[in-house]
């Protein structure tokens, strides 16, 4: 669902990209997948900086990278690393 959610953003069906996003989000929640949230939230980083949405887009990075420091095992060569720097890149934040 994040991966639809970043394309769907990326075609301008931002509230389909949001509703992907969330849904994601909440299943994610409930298996406790750390690092598969660390990857749909850089996606929904993403999905907000390409709706024009600074300050959502920013919490979501926010929030990835606190999941990161939080993490024994995210590598920037890992799947996880790669989204935020990914993220990172594109929302102009600092590495």
């Amino acid at each position: 669902l994040g991966y639809l959610g970043l394309l769907h953003a990326r075609q301008a069906r931002f509230a389909l990209a949001r509703e992907c996003l969330t849904t994601g989000e909440a299943l994610l929640d409930n298996v406790a997948d750390r690092i598969s949230l660390g990857i749909l939230l850089c996606a929904r980083a993403e999905a907000e900086y390409l709706a024009d949405q600074e300050q959502a887009a920013n919490d979501a990075l926010a929030r990835a990278d606190q999941l990161a420091k939080e993490l024994p095992d995210v590598e920037p060569e890992s799947e996880f690393g790669k989204a935020l720097a990914r993220s990172r890149s594109v929302l102009g934040a600092p590495p």
